[in-house]
């Protein structure tokens, strides 16, 4: 059975710290130990984090430099021990008690990335409106396979994901050049070098944070990394997915953003009208991404289940 490290980079995080250390400390499963980097907080952080004390799986890390949020990512997992696999969790999400445990069982196919559902929480940990995941297992071979799928929407919920040390450290960690799409990009990274494996079960909860308004500086980088994926050139299939997921991208923009807010932030106006200019130069009709990612999954599920897809004949769950 792996070890595992569960990774917690944490920056003023106090109101939810205590909640993610017990769910990463209470796990069901022997082998794996827990790290937390603090990103030089000043909201009472510290505090929550020495009242931990010693304990034996966990080592805190507590730093003076504030570094930006894919760089203390990147920190964080440099100090992870000697392990076989990375768990990602944040300092605002939790893990479920069986979370190392399912994933132990799937990682025997030593993928470089395995990723099981979520459960959406409030802020103040409630849950929100129940919302039912993928019902069947399925494996991404290596390849561009999970690019397509990412294209068409993001499906690796950075809760609970076990992430190949040695895959993460060929592809440099996560992209600094990213402050958004980093884990997006990053999955889309170590697909190219093993395969993906989904779980069909909860491994822990997203908490939603409370923010008011549209982030426009993440509305650019969306859009950039979408515009970068459809102008890539890797086949036909490859660059229908990308032309999709850009299309909806730029639908869901135009009908929930004023024209006026886009022109007056200049990285996310010209990305915009980049990414209009292309698409109306390759033409072609809107197709609902998520119909396309779940027809993808199907056959991904269909290959690995060693049965042929003859349609759904059970009702999908989203």
């Amino acid at each position: 059975m792996p070890h595992f490290c569960i990774v917690i980079p944490s920056s003023d995080a106090a109101q939810t710290i205590e909640d993610a250390i017990r769910s990463a400390v209470s796990q069901d499963y022997d082998d794996y130990s827990v790290v937390v980097s603090d990103n030089a907080s000043a909201d009472g952080t510290i505090e929550c984090l020495q009242r931990f004390g010693n304990h034996p799986r966990l080592a805190i890390h507590r730093h003076t430099e504030r570094l930006g949020k894919t760089a203390n990512w990147n920190r964080a997992f440099r100090l992870a021990g000697d392990c076989e696999y990375l768990v990602n969790l944040h300092a605002d999400d939790r893990l479920e008690p069986h979370c190392l445990t399912t994933l132990a069982r799937r990682t025997r196919r030593k993928p470089a990335l395995a990723h099981g559902a979520i459960r959406s929480i409030f802020f103040n940990g409630t849950p929100k409106s129940k919302r039912r995941h993928f019902a069947w297992p399925y494996v991404v071979p290596q390849g561009p396979g999970l690019q397509m799928l990412l294209m068409l929407g993001n499906l690796v919920s950075v809760v609970g994901t076990a992430i190949s040390r040695r895959a993460f450290e060929a592809v440099g960690g996560w992209p600094e050049e990213y402050t958004f799409m980093q884990d997006v990009e990053l999955w889309s990274r170590l697909s190219r070098l093993g395969e993906t494996y989904y779980i069909p079960a909860v491994l822990g909860d997203y908490r939603d944070q409370q923010r008011q308004g549209v982030n426009l500086n993440y509305l650019a980088e969306l859009i950039s990394w979408h515009l970068r994926c459809a102008e890539c050139d890797e086949g036909a299939f490859m660059g229908w997915c990308a032309q999709a997921g850009l299309r909806k991208t730029v639908k869901d923009i135009t009908q929930s953003i004023e024209a006026k807010l886009l022109r007056n932030h200049k990285a996310v106006w010209d990305n915009y009208t980049a990414a209009v200019k292309h698409l109306g130069s390759h033409g072609g009709i809107y197709v609902d991404p998520v119909w396309i990612q779940r027809t993808l999954r199907l056959q991904y599920c269909a290959r690995y289940l060693g049965k042929k897809l003859n349609g759904p004949r059970h009702k999908m769950r989203n």
